[in-house]
């Protein structure tokens, strides 16, 4: 089983919230704000604007960070 079906199947969604991120990329939920202001890291969805916006984070997008960021050893 892949990476992908382990989180849906933990999750039972495509779109995690910043809490249920950070627990799946070892990430705190602060490192992924200053990640999303300096425009790196995990891809995200920002829904709505302001205070009020809410922000998801597509398992495909973690996933894709998370095998991006791998160390290959020998």
């Amino acid at each position: 089983m892949g990476l992908l079906q382990l989180i849906f199947n933990q999750y039972g969604k495509v779109n995690l919230s910043p809490d249920e991120t950070a627990e799946v990329s070892n990430r705190s939920k602060a490192m992924l704000q200053k990640d999303r202001t300096d425009g790196v890291g995990i891809e995200y969805v920002k829904v709505g604007k302001g205070k009020n916006a809410k922000v998801f984070y597509p398992i495909t997008s973690i996933v894709a960070f998370l095998e991006n960021n791998t160390i290959k050893t020998a």
